[in-house]
């Protein structure tokens, strides 16, 4: 990991590499817990997500757990049966053929997150980044490249889109006033 984008600390983004790919790591950590000085903090639970599929799930079964999952979030789709297909070919991280305990667990965990399920769903569309790499609930897309947004120079598109959408996409947003000087 490089530079960090982010400003919030339950959803931490970075730019990094991951192999040979350049590109934004993002990592959602959950609720941030705060705690008085003098108090002991409770031990950190493991979260829900990670605990699905249980040991012994089938592959037809994690099917099935992907296709009500995408059933409930998109609704009744005539392409649901290709759209699983598509999720099971990513979640087989290794490309060795099968979908591991370990590799069905980080899928699902993903599967939970909305901007990755629409990210997954459109990733062979252009409209997304694509998704380079995951574990768990970490994964990386790759880097967009960006320009002017209509003509408008990113001081003004930030001022009308918020900076911190901006830099979480894009990379921090800096007002040429203050730029470090060169």
């Amino acid at each position: 990991m490089s530079r960090c984008l982010s400003t919030l600390p339950n959803n931490q983004v970075y730019t990094g590499s991951w192999g040979d790919h350049d590109g934004i790591i993002r990592c959602k950590l959950g609720e941030v817990v705060h705690y008085e000085l003098g108090e002991e903090p409770e031990p950190r639970r493991e979260a829900p997500v990670f605990d699905k599929p249980t040991r012994g799930t089938s592959v037809e079964k994690f099917k099935e757990m992907v296709f009500n999952h995408l059933k409930s979030k998109l609704g009744e789709q005539a392409n649901l049966a290709s759209l699983v297909s598509q999720i099971l070919s990513v979640a087989d991280g290794n490309k060795d053929g099968r979908v591991s305990l370990p590799e069905a667990r980080s899928t699902w965990a993903l599967l939970q997150m909305d901007e990755v399920l629409l990210g997954l769903l459109l990733q062979d569309r252009g409209h997304t980044p694509r998704l380079l790499g995951y574990c768990g609930d970490l994964y990386m897309t790759e880097r967009v490249p960006y320009g002017p947004l209509y003509g408008l120079s990113s001081t003004l598109a930030a001022g009308i889109l918020g900076s911190q959408q901006l830099a979480a996409y894009y990379g921090p947003v800096v007002h040429p006033l203050m730029a470090p000087q060169s």
